[in-house]
């Protein structure tokens, strides 16, 4: 498991980043992805883990050799809110693969 807000390194040959480690509600990042190759069907979405607050589609786009969504989050109650990342995609054995990752978005409440 990687820990919130850093670059991960999964052993399925994925890696995700945050183009800013300090995610702020209400203002725009990045999320960064790179997958094994000749994967496809990806899809990835965010749901809060703090307080559900439904789901944020993400659509990524090929930048080179990774990929880059554009997101911001809404914001929580809480001055801390936990965010849950699940990516969705197909090898290229046909294998279906998920990866979750986690990142926390602050502000002053």
């Amino acid at each position: 498991m990687c820990e919130k807000n850093t670059h991960c390194q999964f052993a399925n040959d994925v890696e995700i980043w945050l183009s800013n480690s300090a995610i702020s509600p209400e203002t725009p990042f990045s999320i960064n992805l790179k997958l094994p190759p000749n994967a496809y069907n990806v899809s990835a979405k965010l749901e809060g883990v703090t307080m559900y607050m439904g789901y944020i589609p993400l659509q990524f786009t090929q930048k080179g050799s990774y990929w880059s969504a554009q997101t911001m989050v809404g914001v929580c109650s809480e001055p801390v809110m936990t965010w849950k990342m699940t990516v969705v995609f197909t090898d290229a054995q046909n294998r279906q693969q998920s990866v979750f990752y986690y990142f926390d978005s602050r502000h002053a409440v």
